[in-house]
């Protein structure tokens, strides 16, 4: 196993994601213990996401699903707890790693604009899929990607952005002639939403100060 993960793979990659999903305040204080915690921890879905190429070139099964090889998540953990076991000095590595990650601030302010990876975008819209709350997405994008983001942030990045119901590009004449109809009867921006499904709030408020503008 050693020929094949580094302990210097091991102790980048693992200490980083370990230091920013547990958000301990110390690494435990021997590599022994280090290792009984990594192993609950490699089990969680971010390890196998992030490592599941490596993985999938080194532990194959015969076992065959749908074409894809069948991987073997417990022998791969067991190889990284062996690895740390075996090499005490990663300890410190660990613990230099910690400090790095812990100089960073992952908290994410409703003020501060964050950029969504691809990844991120496509987790979202399969939560989406599966009917979860955001509270329950909100947790599951955190834990996996390192986060601290609100549900309200989650919320509107899929009402605003994700959401395929959306209607995006051009405004169609008849759209704008209504558009300016609702205007002229003094609606709600909340009530002209209600009149145009699939656009968001936003959409409707840029369009409404774009048309009182070219009304002046």
């Amino acid at each position: 196993m050693s020929d094949k993960i580094s302990p210097e793979f091991t102790a980048n990659v693992l200490a980083d994601l370990y230091c920013k999903q547990l958000h301990s305040q110390s690494l435990p204080d021997t590599s022994e213990v280090y290792a009984e915690t990594l192993q609950q921890f490699t089990n969680s879905p971010l390890i196998n996401i992030l490592l599941k190429d490596t993985v999938n070139s080194q532990y194959q099964s015969s076992e065959q699903t749908n074409g894809q090889s069948y991987m073997n998540i417990t022998k791969y953990n067991n190889d990284i707890v062996q690895i740390l076991q075996d090499n005490p000095d990663l300890h410190d590595s660990l613990n230099k790693e910690k400090e790095k990650s812990q100089s960073v601030p992952t908290s994410i302010s409703e003020n501060t604009r964050l950029t969504w990876t691809l990844s991120m975008e496509h987790r979202l819209s399969s939560l989406m899929d599966q009917k979860k709350s955001y509270v329950y997405i909100t947790q599951i994008l955190n834990d996996e990607f390192g986060l601290q983001m609100k549900p309200n942030q989650v919320s509107q990045r899929w009402n605003r952005v994700q959401n395929p119901a959306i209607l995006k590009g051009r405004w169609m004449q008849e759209d704008i002639e209504r558009l300016e109809a609702y205007i002229k009867r003094n609606l709600s921006v909340s009530e002209i939403h209600s009149k145009f499904p699939g656009r968001t709030l936003l959409q409707i408020q840029k369009r409404i100060k774009i048309q009182n503008t070219q009304a002046q």
